[in-house]
């Protein structure tokens, strides 16, 4: 049994950082070891999240740090693929823009209210922009739902819709 490095085993690193070591494995081996890896992961993920949310900020200054999450945000969001990135890095490129777009435009507007309508007007066409450019995909089921006014059908992922024929607005499943 591999000796516990950190949070993935010896053989789980010389795995992960050897092609040929994982060619050795059998296709089964290969299933049980990313289903491990995914489970570790998501673990992780939920502590760290839990760290972020609890933690003292004197704790988090000392952890989460710009140098500390540099490797591991470049490497989230393909930093060094350029011509091989997938929808998942700009996906979560997005994720960070919008999320880190907001906290920096809440500063600025705090810091000088003059900007307000200047960087206002420019955020939202960069947002405009990249959301377009971007979608994040839509997980919600998509149903069948009937106007119950004039009794037009179309299919919606959203709990309150405006028909397209006439414009009655009304809850899905009422």
């Amino acid at each position: 049994m591999g000796r516990t490095r950190e949070f993935l085993t010896d053989r789980e690193v010389r795995l992960l950082r050897s092609p040929e070591e994982m060619n050795k494995i059998t296709p089964s081996q290969k299933r049980t070891l990313f289903r491990d890896l995914r489970r570790k992961a998501k673990g992780l993920l939920d502590a760290l999240a839990n760290l972020a949310e609890y933690l003292p900020e004197k704790q988090q200054e000392q952890i989460f740090t710009v140098e500390a999450l540099t490797p591991l945000v470049g490497k989230l969001l393909g930093w060094e693929l350029k011509n091989r990135r997938t929808d998942r890095h700009y996906q979560l490129a997005r994720q960070c823009f919008d999320y880190g777009l907001n906290i920096c435009q809440e500063r600025i507007h705090r810091n000088n209210r003059d900007a307000w309508p200047l960087t206002t007007h420019a955020f939202n066409d960069i947002r405009q922009m990249i959301w377009t450019s971007i979608p994040l995909p839509d997980k919600r089921k998509q149903v069948k739902v009937e106007c119950p006014k004039c009794k037009y059908e179309f299919e919606t992922r959203d709990s309150v819709v405006r028909c397209q024929k006439c414009g009655e607005k009304f809850k899905v499943g009422s």
